[in-house]
């Protein structure tokens, strides 16, 4: 290791550990400070607040599983200490699986959205009839095909990785 190496590669359970505990601390901070951050700046802009509140709930959605499943493996290790690989494999199948899905099925819906959003205008996306949906529509479009892309990848990779899964052993 040299000595100008200023970072460490966590591995197996301490890597899981730490991402479960800064994705809730994250989450948390976002789902509860953030938004009277933007309240207090003085916009009224209620669509940043559960933007901001959305993303939080998210992180803290993520970090709270994936320790519930580290908490659920200290009861895994003593009663099948050879399975604790085969169960840190899972718990970063599961993780990485519903992180890659909270962007995935979202920026799949936001071009129907969008287009539902300009027909019942005015709204706050749309305040008044005039206003063109042009723009957001190829905005929408890049958002909902990229979406479906991820989801294809997504799927794709995880039929890959449970065919060469480690398996449990008795």
């Amino acid at each position: 290791m040299s000595i100008w190496s200023f970072y460490y590669q966590l591995q197996g359970a301490p890597k899981l550990w730490v991402s479960s505990i800064v994705f809730i601390v994250v989450g948390g901070i976002l789902l509860v400070f953030a938004p009277s951050l933007v309240t207090q700046s003085g916009a009224q802009d209620w669509i940043g607040k559960v933007a901001l509140q959305a993303l939080g709930g998210t992180f803290l959605g993520l970090g709270t599983v994936v320790f519930l499943l580290m908490i659920a493996g200290l009861y895994v290790q003593p009663s099948a200490p050879q399975n604790k690989e085969v169960f840190l494999w899972w718990v970063d199948f599961i993780g990485g699986l519903l992180g890659a899905a909270s962007f995935a099925v979202p920026a799949t819906f936001v071009l129907p959205l969008l287009y539902w959003a300009y027909l019942q205008r005015p709204n706050v996306l749309y305040p008044d009839s005039s206003v063109n949906f042009s723009h957001d529509f190829y905005l929408g479009l890049l958002f909902s095909t990229l979406g479906i892309a991820s989801s294809i990848a997504v799927y794709s990779l995880a039929r890959s990785l449970l065919r060469r899964r480690p398996r449990w052993r008795t």
